[in-house]
């Protein structure tokens, strides 16, 4: 897991460079969102993140596209 795990800090810069997009929400309202279980979070050494598996996902969520090619 360790290898697929994408800290909290890192999510917003993940997702420019998976969107091509620059209206991506910051750190603090990512962790909010997913304190709030609106996106997937996993705890690693007691540091927050996600599976980078997820990041398709969560761009959805955040009302982002994803290349389609991208998204499976």
């Amino acid at each position: 897991m360790a290898t697929d795990f994408v800290p909290l800090t890192d999510v917003p810069r993940k997702i420019k460079e998976l969107t091509g997009q620059d209206d991506v929400p910051s750190y603090n309202v990512l962790k909010l969102w997913g304190y709030d279980a609106k996106i997937p979070v996993v705890r690693v050494n007691g540091r927050l993140g996600i599976e980078k598996r997820d990041l398709p996902e969560i761009a959805a969520r955040l009302g982002l596209s994803v290349p389609s090619e991208l998204a499976a």
